[in-house]
């Protein structure tokens, strides 16, 4: 089993990675497409398991069927109350009566038995309506009305399956007794999922109350009810399906009411279920895939000419549906849209009947004793159509509605990165911190693009820059100091940077090459002390000395060649921390460097905008304006020790967000790259303050 699970995994992981590559096709056939392939996979014939409805249904239909629920308000439900009981009661009870009449009258399959397969195909899916239309562009009304037939007709459904099972068993069946069974099992799934929400909803409400609002168990509770709403509501015999979407609507409204009160947990949970939600689809889709290539190996007696027939039957079952539903929509649709465009969604409404798990489970749960003849014919009728009304939807939406327009673009959401942090790290300049904090900020700050801005310039392009701006530099700082703006230590310490530099000229300036050769020494952990750093030399020399005698007693040669790596690489130390005591941060140095860039901050300015003048790849110019500040703090991260910087890392988020939102209202960015900007602000924000 756990050899499956991971083998799901792989399905989910690869089937997102290749809908990503083909947009085009719906990320449920490749799903579904994997999960035959994985079934068909030698070795993993001994682990393949195939749907089980005791535990499908339970735990991984009835959180989706929550999850939808959670999208959906109880002031809709209410408003639209009379289209729903149309769509999932009349609609069904209409499709299942006429494909049962066509079936017998026929076929010549008894009453019993086609109505249990009229019951088995007739639910539409929301999980794989979802991602049928999710390629494409549908009126809105249109869109909700599948929706909600997809959610509620399962309780009609399933009671005359219920029903269909009994008139097999007994021979006979009483309307009314059916009609019975369905008002309980509706009305009564309705009144159990809103009553057990009350009370799950009170006891957490409570717990957060009276600050027992730990977020494991607050977490747990939520995910555990769909599970034991669905299990319960079974238990007493009414409709589950309908228990966990109304239980669902209900945590929706409870979500909203105490926003402010948990906003935190509030939003743990809404990303959680999103998250979930997804894991949950490929795991509908996979199975479904494992499932259909278990129940063809399964059934290889079929002749060719009794194959054929079957699918025959699954043809005519989703012609039958088509007619029905195109003329039920167009009659009880909204009229006051011209008749051209009502007889399109009318035709798109008819096409959209996808069917996927819940049939297949139905046709799964079906007993053996009393359906011995039929079992095997209602399995392969169930999974015909379960193909087919994917297909078919696939080949016809393209001509009635247009593709779903892609709303960002990479190019685009990078640019705006790229101009966020640019403005952001100009900001951090501006800010009253200490220049260690500075230049920590700049380096967080700069994550956001995801980019190695060094990687846009080739070595021969970042050699020329580095001589140009270098010769600038050297301008600016004899022009100073004739002009006497320069003290002698600021000139001593530019020229002794210079010399530096001389020795690695991959730097794009001047001031950054002590910085970096620090990098190179981070286990050394540096101090702006006198003191320290000679007591750091006093304890290199002592290791030095050791190792010199160990030299002179021990002659093995890997130990001998491990020694002599070991003295080289202290010997370096040594070497730089001598330089570092050279140059320990003083009063005196702090202001040198201050005078040094106050003169060539100008020089800078102006070098990025020749620069800009010059190139047309504008990423250049970004990615060269973010080197220089970044490495400008980084020089003056030399002289202050750190802060705290969540505090100001804080402010950053806020700057950034009153940033794009002034962006937003100046029609700089779309509706769609606001909503992605701002949530990553958001989750930002969310995960420094839990971050603390």
């Amino acid at each position: 089993m756990l050899i499956f699970l991971m083998g799901l995994c792989f399905v989910i992981i690869l089937a997102n990675f290749l809908a990503n590559l083909f947009p085009k096709i719906p990320q449920a056939i490749w799903q579904t497409a994997l999960g035959i392939i994985l079934a068909m996979i030698p070795s993993m014939q001994n682990y393949v398991t195939s749907l089980d409805p005791q535990w499908f249904l339970p735990i991984v239909i009835a959180p989706l069927l929550f999850y939808e629920g959670q999208q959906t308000t109880k002031q809709y439900i209410i408003e639209n109350s009379k289209e729903i009981f149309q769509l999932s009661f009349w609609l069904a009870f209409m499709c299942m009566g006429a494909l049962m009449i066509f079936i017998h009258y026929v076929l010549g399959w008894p009453f019993s038995i086609a109505l249990c397969i009229a019951a088995i195909v007739t639910p539409t899916d929301a999980t794989a309506l979802g991602s049928i239309k999710s390629n494409f562009e549908t009126p809105e009304k249109l869109s909700d009305d599948l929706e909600m037939e997809s959610m509620f007709n399962d309780a009609t459904v399933v009671v005359a399956l219920e029903l269909s099972l009994i008139w097999v068993r007994t021979g006979h069946i009483s309307p009314i007794e059916g009609f019975l069974t369905f008002i309980y099992a509706a009305v009564g799934g309705i009144i159990f999922g809103v009553l057990a929400s009350i009370v799950i909803i009170f006891f957490r409400n409570y717990l957060l109350k009276h600050h027992f609002n730990d977020a494991t168990s607050q977490v747990l509770i939520q995910l555990l009810t769909p599970i034991l709403i669905y299990i319960i509501a079974e238990e007493i015999g009414v409709s589950a399906f309908i228990a966990v979407v109304m239980a669902g609507i209900f945590h929706h409204e409870e979500q909203e009411q105490t926003l402010l009160m948990s906003s935190q947990m509030t939003n743990l949970m809404t990303q959680l279920w999103g998250v979930l939600s997804q894991i949950l689809n490929g795991i509908v889709f996979g199975i479904l895939g494992v499932s259909l290539v278990i129940i063809f190996k399964n059934i290889e007696f079929l002749t060719d000419l009794h194959y054929y027939e079957l699918i025959g039957i699954s043809l005519c079952a989703l012609l039958l549906f088509f007619v029905i539903r195109t003329l039920f929509y167009f009659y009880t649709g909204d009229d006051t849209i011209d008749k051209r465009f009502q007889w399109q969604n009318a035709i798109i409404f008819g096409i959209s009947g996808v069917h996927g798990s819940v049939t297949l489970a139905m046709a799964l749960s079906l007993p053996s004793i009393g359906l011995l003849d039929y079992r095997d014919d209602i399995l392969v009728v169930s999974s015909f159509v379960i193909v087919f009304s994917f297909v078919i939807p696939l080949i016809v939406l393209p001509f009635l509605l247009p593709g779903r327009k892609i709303e960002l673009t990479i190019d685009e959401v990078q640019e705006a990165h790229q101009e966020i942090v640019t403005a952001t790290i100009a900001h951090i300049d501006t800010l009253p911190i200490d220049n260690q904090t500075k230049l920590n900020l700049s380096r967080r700050i700069h994550t956001q693009t995801g980019l190695s801005k060094r990687t846009l310039f080739s070595p021969k392009e970042l050699k020329q820059i580095t001589t140009s701006l270098s010769h600038d530099y050297y301008l600016a700082v004899q022009k100073a100091t004739v002009k006497k703006q320069l003290s002698p230590e600021a000139v001593e310490l530019f020229n002794r940077l210079k010399s530096a530099q001389q020795n690695n000229q991959t730097s794009l300036n001047v001031l950054f090459s002590f910085r970096r050769r620090q990098r190179e020494f981070r286990s050394l952990k540096l101090e702006n002390s006198p003191e320290v750093t000679e007591a750091k030399l006093v304890k290199v020399r002592q290791k030095i000395k050791h190792i010199d005698h160990q030299l002179k007693l021990i002659k093995l040669p890997f130990y001998h060649a491990f020694l002599t790596r070991r003295r080289k690489k202290l010997v370096i130390d040594y070497e730089y921390l001598s330089y570092f005591k050279k140059i320990i941060v003083s009063d005196s140095l702090k202001a040198a460097f201050k005078e040094l860039k106050e003169i060539l901050k100008p020089v800078t300015t102006k070098f990025l905008k020749d620069y800009d003048y010059q190139t047309e790849n504008k990423q250049k110019v970004i990615a060269l304006r973010q080197l220089l500040v970044l490495q400008s703090s980084q020089v003056d991260g030399q002289l202050d020790s750190k802060l705290s910087e969540n505090q100001y890392l804080m402010a950053l988020l806020q700057y950034e967000l009153t940033f794009i939102i002034d962006n937003y209202r100046n029609n700089k960015y779309s509706q769609a790259l606001f909503n992605q900007l701002y949530d990553e602000i958001i989750s930002a924000q969310s995960t420094l303050l839990a971050l603390g």
